[in-house]
């Protein structure tokens, strides 16, 4: 990012959907993007989902997956 190789016009959160049992946490959700790398469009919309523990009182990411959704 700090060479400015990449560059992120908008970004639009798309629905998400939380689910908590005990001390883990799975959201799920969608983004869109429109951004550039090194001046070629690597616009597009994302689905992902992140899994969290409640470790001490704080929520910590311990897995993230994310695909490019078709076109």
């Amino acid at each position: 990012m700090k060479s400015g190789a990449s560059k992120l016009e908008s970004f639009d959160f798309g629905p998400m959907d939380v689910k908590v049992i005990g001390n883990v946490a799975v959201v799920q959700g969608s983004d869109t993007e429109k951004n550039t790398y090194k001046g070629t469009d690597t616009s597009g919309k994302w689905a992902w989902m992140d899994v969290f523990v409640k470790r001490d009182g704080k929520w910590l990411a311990v897995r993230s997956q994310l695909a490019r959704v078709s076109k």
